[in-house]
């Protein structure tokens, strides 16, 4: 009986083991996600990342985030939790937007991550709305 415990006992180490360096294996070379730019957020703000088709942010945020029209929200400022959130949600789809699924979809989590810290650090934007009559 306790040649067979220990022999069982071995087994489920060795399959776990396996089960690992197979999880890690996998994990290095071959990633389901987007490829990562190598660009600084600051770069994809400016010129977006062409190889992605991903657009330059400030297109529609505005460089510093206050926004080029008030059809696109001003991020400058805004919380980089709030911000990389958003940007994930765009690319999982949770959020739906035409444009902002199709701008963050080949986003890498470290872009995201980059760009909610970048706009986060900017001025915010303090406005008055206004009536129109």
């Amino acid at each position: 009986m306790k040649r067979i415990c220990i022999v069982l006992v071995s087994m489920m180490l060795a399959v776990g083991w396996a089960g690992m360096a197979q999880a890690e294996e996998g994990h290095e070379g071959h990633s389901s996600g987007p490829k990562d730019s190598g660009m600084t957020a600051k770069e994809i703000v400016q010129k977006g990342i062409p190889s992605k088709n991903v657009s330059a942010c400030k297109s529609c945020h505005g460089e510093t985030g206050k926004s080029t029209s008030p059809a696109f929200p001003d991020l400058g400022g805004q919380y980089q939790s709030y911000l990389a959130r958003a940007l994930h949600e765009y690319r999982s789809k949770y959020r739906t937007s035409a444009i902002m699924n199709m701008q963050a979809k080949n986003l890498t989590d470290r872009e995201i991550d980059a760009l909610a810290e970048y706009f986060s650090n900017q001025t915010p934007v303090v406005g008055t709305p206004t009536l129109e009559e």
